[in-house]
């Protein structure tokens, strides 16, 4: 990974943010960079341990050896979280809804990895699923995901960090708004809200969406 850095340091009044990434993703760094940098000119003071929301994610701050501040994120391998150094799935994740939000014509409505969905009980048990998103409220983030025939089937609630980590597919369609449905088979992907409509039968990133099986 390459290391990136804001560039804040002067008299010691804040360290600067080192953001570690694969090459091949650094095309929203200077994106993150920047948006350190801006909350730290008007006064937001980071801190070693403190969390940050970046799109759907939620990352750590961690001081090194040198007193700067390195960025960690959830390493998808385990539950309760385990931090990993660096924003390689920070900015997949990112560049992946907001771009899904865009096929759809749509901005994006970020929830935050601990916040909460419903989760009915055969979901996910034939690799097809349904989600629906109402509106978020609290610690509630309104997504609803369940399997085909169960889909109006009360089910329990568990952490969209949970969910994620069962299932890797359904992280493209987190960021998209209320009132957004998706539905995913062995057949292809289909992204509904209000009037519009795209499909991997002619959207070519979904297209690509379903042949990885992200």
């Amino acid at each position: 990974m390459r290391d990136y850095r804001t560039n804040v340091r002067s008299g010691n009044v804040h360290p600067d943010i080192v953001v570690a990434v694969d090459p091949e993703l650094d095309v929203g760094t200077q994106w993150l960079l920047d948006f350190f940098e801006s909350e730290i000119r008007r006064g937001v003071v980071f801190r070693s341990g403190q969390t940050v929301q970046i799109g759907w994610m939620v990352s750590m701050l961690k001081a090194n050896h040198d007193g700067d501040l390195e960025v960690w994120e959830p390493g998808f391998d385990s539950m309760p979280i385990n931090w990993v150094r660096g924003v390689n799935k920070t900015l997949q994740h990112l560049l992946l809804q907001r771009e899904i939000c865009a096929q759809l014509g749509v901005e994006p409505d970020f929830p935050s990895l601990r916040q909460s969905g419903v989760v009915s009980a055969n979901y996910g048990a034939d690799g097809n699923f349904v989600m629906a998103r109402q509106e978020s409220c609290g610690n509630d983030s309104g997504w609803v995901l369940a399997a085909r025939e169960d889909a109006n089937v009360e089910g329990k609630r568990c952490s969209l960090f949970e969910v994620a980590l069962r299932d890797l597919r359904v992280i493209p369609f987190l960021g998209l708004p209320a009132g957004s449905h998706v539905r995913y088979s062995s057949a292809g992907i289909r992204v509904d809200r209000e009037r519009t409509t795209v499909s991997s039968d002619s959207n070519e990133f979904l297209r690509k969406l379903h042949t990885s099986r992200a």
